[in-house]
């Protein structure tokens, strides 16, 4: 997670000029879908953290409904999206998708784990504003270099928002107390902690 959201961020906006740069103009029909997509990318791993301490927690069965609301609400969305849209329709559906069921699964994490709000923002605030910030400098990069060839705009992008990132980290790590929470093994580590204080 420490790392899909930078990632995503930067696949979200320099989408256009990765695709020129790695296969072409021709292939920047895709550019929006890849641009799409990768926004649910950092959510969607959130929620894979959240379901497996659900599950490790003894409560595989909340996972399932988890999965079983997504699916349900795909299936429409997916049909809908594609027969309007195609691929484009396709990926909206998936956003839409992460972004409804992804709130269901905090709420089932914080009630069924004796989680509280302060726990849960103390693990994703850190990422998401360093993310944030990240993004604002990408896109004022990428407005700065409009007209410049896509190669050197990605050459000035990527190291100045991983400079950017990780500043960032480091700061809001200080300000919220919270030290690579974000990776899968240290969100497993919470799950005794969660089980003493039931």
């Amino acid at each position: 997670l420490m790392w899909s959201c930078p990632v995503a961020a930067g696949m979200s906006i320099l989408s256009w000029s990765i695709i020129d740069c790695l296969v072409g103009a021709k292939w920047q029909d895709a550019a929006l879908p890849v641009s799409i997509i990768a926004l649910a990318v950092p959510i969607r791993a959130m929620g894979q953290i959240l379901e497996s301490i659900i599950s490790a927690s003894g409560n595989p069965q909340m996972v399932f409904r988890i999965n079983l609301l997504f699916s349900i609400v795909l299936l429409p969305l997916l049909w809908i999206g594609i027969s309007r849209w195609e691929i484009t329709g396709a990926v909206v559906a998936t956003l839409v998708c992460v972004l409804v069921t992804f709130p269901y699964t905090l709420h089932l994490a914080i009630q069924n784990l004796l989680m509280t709000k302060e726990d849960a923002w103390q693990l994703f605030i850190p990422v998401a504003v360093s993310g944030t910030i990240m993004a604002m400098t990408l896109y004022a990069i990428r407005i700065a270099f409009l007209s410049e060839p896509s190669w050197l705009l990605l050459s000035a992008a990527i190291p100045a928002g991983g400079l950017v990132f990780a500043a960032m980290l480091w700061f809001t790590d200080g300000l919220f107390g919270s030290i690579h929470r974000s990776t899968m093994a240290t969100a497993l580590a919470y799950i005794p902690f969660f089980q003493e204080r039931k």
